[in-house]
């Protein structure tokens, strides 16, 4: 009897001893992890120029090493997103899309709590390119409290080229032990120079009084939320 007991406390132990352990490397794993790579997808509202573009699908991946074990990673990330401008159009004028395309290098600077969940923040600088299409943009007055649109103007396709500089918070959640949930939120202001040849077109359009199209400046902002998976080694 007394066999039975001292062997049937021994398995209890060592299955409790196994769970811990696995516990255990689960949340190293989450917290010392010295390679991750990973892809998100969400949603990202850009402004430009004094033109803001509607929130929009955008997809991100990224791959970091640790500098310092559990608290410092760095590396390169690239994105994509086509946005639309949030500007006055007619039907025979609606605003077209335009494809911006992002790379650069990040920061992460973890939290290690030494569970699953591992909190972090996040600070990088990037070139993003902007591609923007021929618009067709409306002639319109204001006559007597009205707008009246009396005719129509091309403008001729553009690319600007801009720096941003991404500030954000993430969370990763462990979940098994090369694979973990994350979620970022980033502010992404940007800054440059703008198209001289497209801000010159731009310049005789509304001096006819036409409604502003998408500006291909470097001045501006973008707000960004996402959600993916990465392998963590």
């Amino acid at each position: 009897m007394i066999n039975r007991r001292t062997k049937a406390m021994t398995l209890s132990v060592i299955a409790l001893a196994t769970t811990c352990l696995g516990v255990t490397a689960t949340e190293t794993k989450a917290s010392a992890a010295f390679f991750e790579a990973g892809g998100e997808a969400g949603a990202l509202q850009r402004s430009l120029a004094d033109t803001r573009y509607k929130p929009d699908f955008a997809w991100q991946v990224h791959a970091e090493i640790a500098f310092i074990p559990s608290i410092l990673m760095v590396g390169p990330y690239f994105g994509m997103q086509t946005a639309t401008p949030e500007i006055p159009s007619t039907s025979a004028s609606a605003p077209k899309s335009v494809d911006f395309r992002w790379v650069g290098a990040r920061a992460k600077v973890r939290l290690p709590l030494g569970g699953p969940i591992v909190p972090y923040g996040l600070i990088g600088v990037g070139w993003v390119h902007g591609n923007f299409p021929d618009q067709v943009v409306p002639l319109c007055a204001t006559v007597a409290g009205q707008q009246l649109c009396a005719g129509q103007q091309t403008l001729p396709n553009a690319t600007a080229n801009f720096v941003e500089i991404p500030v954000g918070v993430g969370l990763a959640i462990q979940l098994a032990d090369e694979i973990a949930l994350t979620f970022e939120g980033d502010w992404r202001p940007t800054v440059g120079y703008k198209n001289d040849a497209y801000e010159k077109a731009l310049a005789n359009a509304q001096a006819t009084g036409s409604a502003a199209p998408p500006n291909p400046g470097r001045n501006g902002w973008a707000f960004s939320g996402m959600a993916g998976i990465a392998l963590t080694l």
